[in-house]
């Protein structure tokens, strides 16, 4: 479980939006770098950010926490997040 994200990649440079149009680009900068590598084409890539924990596994909790959604600090981060793509929405 994570979150649903849209990464738009244009000459311009990177956008990471999520379903309600929110810019969170700056929240999963592993991403935003690894989107870099795809260009220099304009796509958009539909996907779900997801934190895996210590066995490999998703888990939403520790996502929201490294996003400073329950104000506690966590060994890990939301720069560690990693996109799971869905769709090639446009190319």
């Amino acid at each position: 479980d994570g979150y649903r994200l849209a990464v738009h990649i244009e000459p311009q440079g990177i956008r990471i939006l999520t379903r309600g149009g929110h810019d969170w680009t700056h929240r999963f900068p592993a991403i935003e770098q690894a989107a870099r590598a795809l260009g220099p084409a304009t796509m958009i890539i539909d996907g779900e950010a997801v934190l895996l924990d210590e066995e490999g596994r998703s888990d939403f909790g520790l996502l929201q926490r490294s996003l400073g959604a329950s104000g506690k600090k966590t060994g890990s981060r939301a720069s560690d997040a990693i996109l799971y793509a869905f769709d090639l929405i446009y190319l």
